[in-house]
């Protein structure tokens, strides 16, 4: 048997949710004002601060004091879902598509490793959101919103390649090439590469595939001093766009990767496209090898 209590509590909820005639409006009319004034308030406040990302934390933890204020909003709206049924079929599952999320970003934040710290976009959230298998290539979202996703590239022709075999300037090196006899270097002397140009007509339509084989000795781990793999467009002395990836996110430690990234040619009128490299203060060096540009459909 059941004690009396729980019946009479079970009794009380259902007969208030269930009632018709109940208005939540005129329950909460009282506080509404209050609770979204200072609800606003207390957005704007924690907003204003210029650190969005509030040191690499998950979620907006500066918003946990307003939370006994913002329960009155949450009772009001579950009060008022559970009145009809239509609206119960709406909530519970828009509630478990939540709750899943939630447990989701959890588990990704400590041990899943699809979260970054102070570095998420949007195109990298959601080319992995709600998944628990990720690939190490969606890591170059971080860097560039632009992604193929077609299944096959059509006429594809080639517009640059460069072994540096044959390049006697000062910027290749001959100490350990990643392949052949030379390859170009990238380091704390020798910040950027040469901008390779690339014979690309304005108004054309499609993609640009940019690849290389590059090698870190030994890998740079902080982020913002990685190597980057740099496209651009200029119209005169304007820059019409640019992409780039990081190099060093992609390995592990010193050993020798072949790396690629799409971008979609600019609708924007340009008068040349180059391809280069730029370290932005790592001490270590990078040697890059096999350049290669494609354009493509």
């Amino acid at each position: 048997m059941e004690r009396p209590g729980r019946v009479a509590c079970v009794f009380t909820v259902d007969a208030f949710c269930s009632h018709r005639n109940f208005h939540v409006a005129k329950t909460f009319a009282r506080g509404f004002p209050t609770v979204f004034f200072v609800s606003l308030l207390a957005l704007y406040i924690t907003s204003a601060w210029d650190i969005w990302w509030y040191g690499g934390s998950l979620g907006q933890r500066a918003m946990v004091q307003a939370y006994p204020l913002w329960a009155f909003g949450l009772g009001a709206f579950w009060v008022w879902a559970m009145v009809q049924t239509w609206r119960k079929w709406l909530f519970v599952p828009l509630a478990g598509i939540c709750i899943y999320l939630n447990l989701w970003w959890s588990h990704q934040a400590h041990r899943g490793g699809f979260f970054v710290s102070e570095q998420m976009t949007r195109a990298y959230m959601l080319k992995g959101l709600g998944r628990f298998d990720k690939e190490r290539d969606w890591l170059k979202l971080l860097d560039t919103r632009e992604e193929f996703k077609g299944e096959e590239r059509r006429n594809v022709r080639e517009v640059l390649v460069q072994n540096f075999d044959a390049d006697t300037s000062s910027t290749v090196t001959q100490e350990n090439p990643i392949s052949g006899t030379k390859s170009l270097i990238i380091n704390k002397e020798k910040v950027f590469s040469p901008e390779f140009d690339l014979p690309i007509i304005s108004g054309e339509k499609g993609w640009i595939r940019a690849a290389c084989t590059f090698r870190s000795e030994p890998k740079e781990w902080e982020t913002w001093k990685m190597t980057q793999f740099i496209v651009r467009f200029r119209l005169g002395d304007k820059i019409v766009k640019e992409r780039m990836i990081r190099l060093q996110r992609h390995v592990d430690g010193n050993e020798p990767k072949l790396i690629f990234f799409d971008t979609r040619l600019p609708a924007q009128s340009f008068d040349r496209a180059t391809v280069f490299f730029w370290n932005p203060g790592s001490d270590n060096k990078v040697l890059v090898d096999d350049l290669k540009v494609e354009v493509f459909e």
